[in-house]
């Protein structure tokens, strides 16, 4: 499968740079996959085009601010680090580097005025490891959002917002789950008494989100793997579901 396959047009000028703070007011597109045709509406009608008493499943995993902008030492030139997994030591991490050229396994990272210090455990792998197990309260205060690529623009406050869905519970994600950024808490209750039933799993998504296709054959393309969850309950519904011949969306 040729990956010239999947090309298309999108304008850079239709790529929102900032979130609505109305998030269900965003634009739905609806195709008709009987007769082809294409429709505009808003997403807070989701619920018109859902098949009756559909099962809808949502991704509860909550996005961390990913981005530590520090300084080596004893050079003082700055790094960042990208966090990507948490390995099972609970002080490394895979990461990514900037700029992983200049720097050398062993060298040591300062941040927040050395309140948090992560040391380059190995370069070629690209794994830091922290001076503290939970690094949370650090990422909560000086963290910043992983945006995508497509937003040219730096992460401000709000993104601590509106780039996590309103379900969010589950730190572990290094990028959003974007299917889910137009829900409200209204609009899921909606839903609901509409007969519908709502269900969690989660999933964190990692940084091969981003990651370009390089490959022309896209089934020669390397998939990273990505941690996933799911509980009884949920497990126990969507069987049901299935069972009654309800859609899972």
């Amino acid at each position: 499968m040729n990956i010239d396959e999947f090309h298309y047009d999108l304008p850079e000028a239709l790529i929102a740079q900032e979130p609505l703070r109305r998030r269900d007011q965003a634009r739905l597109m609806v195709i008709d996959r009987a007769s082809g045709s294409i429709k505009h509406d808003v997403f807070k009608n989701i619920a018109r085009y859902l098949p009756g008493k559909s099962c809808v499943v949502l991704n509860d995993s909550k996005v961390i601010p990913a981005r530590l902008l520090g300084k080596r030492q004893p050079h003082g030139g700055e790094v960042e680090i990208f966090l990507l997994k948490k390995l099972a030591d609970g002080y490394s991490y895979e990461a990514l580097l900037r700029p992983l050229r200049r720097l050398k396994t062993g060298e040591r990272i300062i941040f927040n005025g050395g309140k948090l210090v992560a040391q380059i455990k190995d370069r070629d792998n690209r794994v830091v490891r922290f001076n503290r197990r939970n690094i949370t309260a650090q990422l909560n205060k000086i963290g910043r959002m992983p945006l995508p690529p497509y937003i040219k623009r730096r992460d401000n406050a709000a993104d601590r917002i509106y780039y996590q869905t309103v379900y969010a519970r589950k730190a572990g994600s290094v990028a959003s789950p974007t299917a889910g950024l137009h829900f409200t808490s209204r609009l899921l209750e909606r839903l609901k008494q509409a007969g519908h039933a709502v269900e969690k799993v989660t999933l964190h998504v990692n940084y091969a989100t981003f990651k370009p296709v390089e490959e022309r054959d896209i089934i020669k393309h390397h998939m990273h793997t990505e941690e996933y969850s799911v509980t009884k309950k949920a497990f126990e519904a969507l069987n049901k579901a299935k069972r009654e011949g309800r859609k899972i969306v």
